[in-house]
């Protein structure tokens, strides 16, 4: 995955649970970190702004978070940021992205059909117990950022804990919307 402005290519190594970082010079790269995923088999990443998460989906899988270090453009981990996600080891994680405002992180686990949220913190850190949604995926664990703005809404809930509302609706028609499921949720 690219970073924003193009000069950063983060990459998983699932056979070696690892991330690496690349900068970009046009057509070369040059590899500048490579550091452990946080877990075992990364299958996905996600970056907004200085923050990249990793899903892991090997034995229990979960997310990991990193900060990019804007000197040296290297991985920081976040401690703390290692969430499990809970459809457990049963879970078959498929993909992970920021929601567009980047507040949320949202995981596919295709082996339990759900789509775990996520609330991230201003230290880049999910601190609360992820929103699950149940049974809206229809066998399409990967879709479109811009549906984003249609399906996940993020409010304040009692106590300033942030919530998630999903619009199954929104969701049960997306599939219909997709030309097709590969190379979408970017």
């Amino acid at each position: 995955i690219l970073s924003k402005d193009n000069r950063l290519l983060f990459a998983v190594n699932a056979g070696s649970d690892s991330v690496s970082v690349f900068a970009v010079y046009g057509d070369h790269l040059s590899l500048l970190d490579t550091i452990s995923s946080g877990g075992t088999l990364p299958v996905s990443l996600a970056v907004q702004d200085n923050l990249l998460y990793v899903l892991n989906a090997g034995g229990i899988p979960n997310i990991s978070g990193f900060m990019i270090d804007s000197l040296t453009n290297k991985l920081v981990a976040i401690s703390g940021s290692i969430q499990n996600l809970p459809g457990g080891a049963a879970a078959a994680p498929c993909q992970i992205s920021f929601s567009p405002d980047g507040n949320a992180i949202v995981v596919t686990e295709k082996g339990t059909n759900l789509i775990d949220t996520f609330v991230i913190d201003e230290d880049g850190i999910a601190p609360y117990s992820p929103v699950i949604h149940r049974d809206v995926l229809l066998n399409h664990p990967r879709f479109d950022n811009a549906d984003f703005y249609r399906v996940f809404h993020l409010r304040r809930g009692r106590q300033g804990a942030p919530r998630v509302r999903l619009d199954a609706h929104d969701v049960r028609g997306l599939h219909k919307r997709l030309p097709s499921v590969e190379g979408l949720f970017r």
